[in-house]
């Protein structure tokens, strides 16, 4: 393509789109272009965790469901860092290992080395009908240099053990059975 001394080019996309559109038509093209790129520039920027969900149990969705545990039982709890519109987004890579507390000292906690999840046993001397707190929290640096903490949260029910039903009999001659 070559542009000669007014300005004008010799290029058949350059003649269509500056010689047979209107200017309103332009500018509304460039506004488009560039809400469009905006658009596109939303979608590949980074996103980054703004807090976490805690599950219970394996093969579970990131619902944030908590079903509880009886005394005396274990589970694994799992930890899903997720953005702002919920979606899941792992920590971004170098970001220290997360840790969990609870607030009762009875329960036992074994996290997983990358501190996304953690077998929890409740005591056996546990009440039914009680709770307890599991916490999570994480940091990382985001691309301005600051630290950002986030954290999630669970309160975990202890649950009354299973009654225990008759699942069959024993038939005796002469004495009752014991």
């Amino acid at each position: 393509m070559t542009i000669d001394d007014q300005g004008q080019s010799d290029s058949l996309y350059a003649r269509f789109f500056f010689t047979n559109r209107p200017d309103q038509s332009i500018a509304h093209d460039l506004h488009q272009i560039a809400q469009d790129l905006h658009a596109i520039r939303v979608i590949l920027s980074p996103r980054f965790p703004v807090k976490g969900v805690i599950t219970q149990g394996a093969n579970m969705p990131v619902t944030g469901t908590i079903l509880g545990l009886v005394p005396g039982a274990k589970d694994t709890f799992f930890v899903t860092p997720v953005d702002i519109n919920g979606n899941a987004d792992a920590l971004p890579t170098g970001s220290p290992i997360p840790t969990f507390t609870v607030d009762d000292p009875t329960v036992t906690l074994a996290p997983a080395a990358d501190g996304l999840s953690a077998v929890v046993t409740a005591a056996a001397t546990a009440v039914a009908g009680g709770s307890f707190n599991l916490n999570w929290a994480a940091s990382y640096t985001n691309p301005a240099g600051a630290v950002v903490n986030i954290t999630a949260t669970a309160k975990v029910p202890y649950l009354a053990p299973p009654a225990l039903l008759p699942v069959g009999g024993v038939v005796s001659q002469g004495k009752p059975a014991v």
